[in-house]
């Protein structure tokens, strides 16, 4: 049931932003950005997605297990590799990256010496600090230019 919940939501963000398209179509200089999401130790995040929000633009990329991410965004109603230029509030959210599976119908849990399967309708434990999980609360902030390209994001552990 949560994955499917995910899986809308996120089909309907993608669908929003190609439809109605962001920023500003054609005159927008794209840039491709690639980077890392660390924690606060040096360990790589290992899952999740991450989004750079302008106001006019959202960029996103599934952060991979070695925390490595490739942004991709919505410009001019098409999908585009990388993120026009500009300044850009960065925030964390469970979902998408290569360890998510929230399948969980299928799966069986070892506990204290039993199968149980996993409530369907329980969240996946928090990969970041809860400032970091919204646009309004985390205080990191990026500028994708030329000179800009590849970012190392430093987070929290919840």
């Amino acid at each position: 049931m949560l994955k499917s919940k995910f899986a809308g939501s996120l089909i309907l963000f993608a669908c929003a932003a190609l439809l109605c398209g962001c920023g500003d179509s054609g005159t927008a200089t794209i840039y491709q950005v690639s980077g890392k999401v660390i924690y606060s130790d040096g360990s790589p995040v290992t899952s999740g997605m991450v989004i750079f929000s302008s106001g006019k633009v959202e960029a996103l990329a599934d952060i991979k297990k070695d925390g490595t991410f490739t942004l991709k965004s919505a410009v001019g109603g098409k999908s585009v590799d990388g993120a026009p230029a500009g300044n850009y509030r960065v925030h964390i959210v469970n979902g998408g990256g290569e360890d998510l599976n929230i399948d969980s119908k299928e799966k069986t849990v070892e506990k204290e010496g039993e199968n149980t399967t996993p409530d369907s309708d329980a969240a996946p434990p928090e990969i970041v600090a809860e400032k970091f999980r919204s646009p309004d609360t985390s205080e990191i902030s990026v500028e994708v230019s030329a000179d800009n390209k590849s970012v190392t994001i430093k987070v929290e552990k919840p």
